[in-house]
């Protein structure tokens, strides 16, 4: 089983809930789980392997991968045509707007019957280029208006969709409980005043 863990930032507790999630799988399937974890930005690494000692006795000792994305260079993922990685491209180094147009051409080609996943894949490159360091401003400006063209196509995405109305719904709850709060306590001050 290979598990996946993304992180953006360090989490000095990763390590020990790593291991839970492995130890899960395992007893869950009984098969090996190779965990790796993927640093999105520039973060304090933890140390891998993970250890729980009695004394001088290791009593567990966890073996982890890590793969910071801000060390690995996109250019090599586009040229080998690692399309499942293009998403995390601005995370990492020597990202330019024309690398940027070759792997999203490459992205409309693959998805050309899937708008769904492809508005998708323009997202998350959207996310991560808004967050990254790796890149020079006057690049990420260029970048945007490459991945502008797809604006449309997002706008359209049914998961996005779903992402605005649960983000709306949970903003008209929390007005509703702040009005109603605000209601109580102008209720308390006017009973006070009489």
């Amino acid at each position: 089983i290979l598990h996946l863990e993304f992180q953006s930032s360090y989490d000095k507790d990763m390590p020990s809930r790593l291991l839970k999630y492995n130890v899960s799988l395992y007893g869950e399937h009984d098969l090996t789980v190779i965990t790796i974890v993927i640093y999105l930005f520039h973060a304090k690494l933890p140390e891998s392997p993970f250890e729980i000692k009695a004394g001088d006795d290791k009593v567990i000792v966890f073996h982890f991968k890590i793969l910071p994305l801000f060390e690995q260079d996109a250019e090599k993922y586009v040229r080998d045509h690692v399309s499942c990685m293009y998403p995390l491209l601005p995370t990492m180094r020597n990202v330019n707007h024309i690398l940027i147009k070759r792997a999203v051409d490459e992205l409309v080609a693959l998805y050309r019957q899937d708008e769904t996943t492809l508005a998708q894949q323009i997202i998350w490159m959207e996310l991560l280029l808004e967050r990254t360091e790796t890149i020079p401003n006057v690049e990420k400006r260029q970048i945007r208006e490459e991945l502008h063209m797809f604006d449309k196509l997002v706008d359209e995405s049914p998961w996005l969709q779903e992402m605005r109305a649960r983000s709306l719904e949970s903003g008209r709850q929390e007005g509703r409980r702040k009005g109603r709060q605000e209601g109580r306590q102008e209720g308390r001050q006017e009973g006070r005043q009489e």
